[in-house]
């Protein structure tokens, strides 16, 4: 199974590879200079540890590059590492950097070129070390109980922390014994289990709250996961504590628009404001509109004078230049941008709905995330209630004119 490549391009990825090992990759501009040694570290270990599957890996290299490995070497980038070294023959060179790799928790905070994080780097670890037998039984205990900790931080998982969570959980299952016994009570009921594969039950509310208790009857540890599904009954409450954003409604000229009713076929202009207390290189914002609004598709170049509306002295070209705007994207029921945040500094973002189906209407909270950092976000206020007629916008007549005095 898989797809076959041209055996050009696959030369060409080694080569890449060897290169990478022997020198690092180019870092990004922006990149910190404190992050460039743990971003080369990680870049090289990576390649070292692709080649060293193929036993392509030069130790000599190997060696030189572990022995430079600073303190802000991360979890992952050791084991990667470690793991060449084991492959390429180095047993007693692999255990030492393998046991660096365990203790390893450098304090890098904010974002990362390599999209990862602390949790990221710990759950791939475990399932490396599962998968290439690279410790003993109290070192994937360690790293499990950084994982622990780390999962007990965190309520939002970026898609490299599911992965590598993932990855975590298929080799973790691979070590389950083959048998488990125990008794599953609920409320005044009992039930024997007696399996050799995952036992999964459906609970509901009432159950739930009733009491449930799994008492095992197998000497090998057993690990419990719960998964909870439901809405809140009221909106996310706001959190400005690091992105702030707001949304309000102006008129197509760029006024403010104060009224909460609306007609059908009436345009309107959103503005959002957003502002970070960090620098958010991925942002990424994200306005629900009222069920009977509809997101105006601006690619389509049917609003060709969308970017010359003045907004409080400033045209919505000059808000744009200056937002950082990286992609944006107009979809039947929100609006999405992805965008450059800079530290306590504002960026304003624009967006035409259209009223399109009569009623009234809760109006969603706007949002924004880091989009590798999720955790980092933040909540505005949800607006007012609309409601949208199925008549015709008034159209202004002319201003009322003074009457004229007569001739005394």
């Amino acid at each position: 199974m898989g797809l076959g490549t041209p055996e050009a391009l696959h030369d060409s990825v080694l080569e890449r590879l060897e290169a990478y090992l022997e020198r690092g990759a180019p870092a990004p501009v922006h990149l910190r200079n404190d992050r460039r040694g743990a971003l080369d570290f990680a870049v090289r270990s990576y390649a070292g540890f692709v080649l060293a599957r193929l036993g392509r890996a030069p130790l000599g290299t190997l060696r030189t590059l572990c022995e430079d490995a600073g303190s802000e070497a991360t979890p992952l980038a050791l084991t990667h590492a470690g793991i060449a070294l084991k492959l390429m023959g180095d047993a007693p060179r692999a255990q030492k950097i393998l046991a660096r790799a365990v203790q390893a928790r450098p304090d890098i905070e904010g974002f990362r070129p390599d999209y990862g994080s602390a949790l990221r780097d710990l759950a791939m670890a475990v399932a490396l070390f599962i998968e290439h037998d690279a410790g003993d039984a109290s070192a994937l205990e360690r790293l499990l109980s950084g994982l622990e900790g780390a999962l007990r931080a965190r309520t939002w998982f970026s898609t490299q922390e599911k992965y590598a969570l993932f990855r975590a959980g298929m080799a973790l299952d691979g070590l389950a014994p083959g048998r488990f016994k125990g008794t599953l009570s609920q409320g005044k009921s009992q039930i024997t289990v007696d399996q050799d594969e995952d036992f999964v039950i459906p609970l509901g509310a009432d159950t739930a709250a009733a009491g449930v208790q799994f008492r095992s009857a197998s000497e090998s540890p057993l690990y419990l996961s719960a998964t909870f599904r439901g809405y809140t009954k009221n909106p996310p409450q706001p959190d400005v504590s690091q992105i702030e954003i707001s949304r309000e409604y102006l008129n197509p000229d760029g006024s403010l628009l104060a009224r909460r009713t609306f007609h059908v076929g009436e345009l309107i202009l959103v503005h959002l404001r957003l502002g970070a207390k960090a620098s958010v290189p991925d942002a990424l914002a994200a306005d629900l509109v009222p069920a009977g609004f509809e997101v105006e598709n601006l690619n389509l170049k049917t609003h060709g004078g969308f970017d010359a509306i003045e907004v409080e002295g400033r045209s919505i070209r000059e808000y744009r230049e200056a937002a950082g705007l990286v992609y944006e994207e107009f979809r039947d029921d929100r609006y999405v941008a992805a965008l450059r945040l800079n530290e306590y500094a504002v960026s304003h973002l624009f967006y035409l709905v259209r009223a399109v189906s009569p009623g009234s209407f809760a109006v969603p909270p706007p949002f924004v995330e880091a989009m590798y950092r999720p955790e980092i976000r933040g909540i505005g206020e949800p607006g007012e209630a609309i409601t949208i007629q199925n008549t015709a916008a008034p159209v202004p007549g002319p201003p009322a004119q003074e009457a004229e005095a007569g001739p005394e």
